[in-house]
């Protein structure tokens, strides 16, 4: 009787456990639910090939990235010189695609192994839409951006059990807060969820 109790109770914990939501993984590095593109890879550049556009990213391993359109011919859509990029990101800036979503482009920026820069670019027509910090996970969900960004220390902050380990490290704890980008509409909600985690 006792031993049935113990392995009931096992069962009801990895039951609760698998029914916990948990951020999937991106595939190609890519931001899990952007759409999915063709990818061909070369010496100096990743091509990603999606329905209307065609993103060459990390040129010359500089971490640069342009847009050309998908006009060109099937064999050449991926060299640049054939099919020339119409917006191309700022010489000597560590950006790289993180995925496409519609005529949106998400753009990774930074080398910081912490919080790093997000921005959301319209491909329709080329500009900014939306810029932040953010912390994986990040992921596409039914037409949203879940993310968290970069923020300060929140007036009553959940328990950060590392905190002192960190400190001990010469590290200390930041605080992230929990966001959602609604991808058609641009519009952002703060959510109070908050948590912990390393900066260096």
């Amino acid at each position: 009787m006792f031993r049935g109790l113990i392995v009931l109770a096992v069962m009801l914990v990895l039951i609760a456990y698998a029914q916990t939501p948990k951020p999937p993984a991106g595939a190609l590095g890519l931001v899990y639910g952007s759409d999915t593109p063709e990818v061909r890879e070369y010496a100096d550049y990743d091509c990603y090939v999606y329905a209307k556009y065609v993103v060459f990213d990390n040129i010359n391993n500089s971490g640069r990235f342009a847009v050309a359109g998908r006009g060109a011919s099937p064999s050449s859509r991926c060299e640049i010189g054939k099919n020339l990029p119409f917006f191309s990101s700022p010489k000597n800036n560590p950006d790289y695609c993180m995925g496409s979503y519609g005529d949106l482009l998400l753009v990774d920026s930074g080398t910081s192994a912490g919080p790093r820069g997000l921005t959301v670019r319209s491909l329709a027509n080329p500009s900014v839409k939306y810029i932040s910090s953010y912390l994986r996970p990040i992921w596409i969900e039914g037409g949203k951006l879940y993310f968290y960004r970069d923020v300060p220390k929140p007036r009553n902050p959940p328990p950060c059990p590392k905190a002192k380990q960190w400190e001990a490290q010469q590290a200390s704890p930041g605080w992230d807060q929990f966001m959602v980008l609604d991808l058609r509409t641009l519009q952002v909600i703060a959510t109070d969820q908050f948590r912990c985690s390393y900066r260096e």
